[in-house]
């Protein structure tokens, strides 16, 4: 099936006269389906514009896998809403899990980062302290403990150390 939109699925006519119900989120660019990483289902529905109905449906579950899981097209913002303390080893394993190369950096206080770019995606993920990035397109964000950004490749920023105690992250490279 051949789905002729780069947004949101929900509501769109795809080829062949199926009319497209996005059921869970998910996103198609350049005619391929990418879940983010979770799962996702569709509902199609077949018009037979011959007998003027439905004439057959169909529910489809896309599974990507974790390690083949895209990054968002924009810069965005993920806040702790976790009900206990931030913990590197969870975040780690949970970054890896996601096919993310991961290592834990530290900046002092007063540390600054003039506006850059990296090549690969990027995730940050505050483990304690807090740090100011700003995000070309998207503004200025501070992440504090628990706070994880998902930061696509070619994105400009900068970012600086806020507070007067070192800032601990994890890095996860794609």
């Amino acid at each position: 099936m051949r789905i002729e939109s780069s947004e949101s699925c929900s509501g769109l006519i795809a080829s062949n006269k199926r009319h497209v119900t996005e059921v869970a989120p998910l996103t198609v660019r350049n005619n391929e389906i990418n879940t983010g990483g979770r799962a996702a289902v569709l509902r199609v529905d077949e018009y037979d514009s011959s007998k003027q109905s439905e004439a057959h449906f169909g529910l489809f579950i896309f599974i990507e896998k974790a390690e083949n899981g895209c990054m968002p097209d924009r810069y965005r913002v993920q806040r702790w809403g976790g009900d206990c303390l931030p913990d590197e080893n969870n975040f780690r394993r949970q970054m890896a899990g996601e096919g993310y190369s991961v290592y834990l950096w530290t900046d002092g206080p007063g540390a600054v980062y003039g506006r850059h770019d990296h090549s690969g995606d990027q995730s940050h993920w505050v483990v304690s302290g807090a740090i100011e990035l700003n995000v070309e397109g998207f503004g200025t964000v501070v992440l504090a403990p628990g706070d994880r950004d998902f930061l696509p490749a070619g994105t400009h920023h900068s970012a600086r150390v806020v507070g007067d105690v070192p800032v601990a992250y994890l890095i996860g490279e794609k």
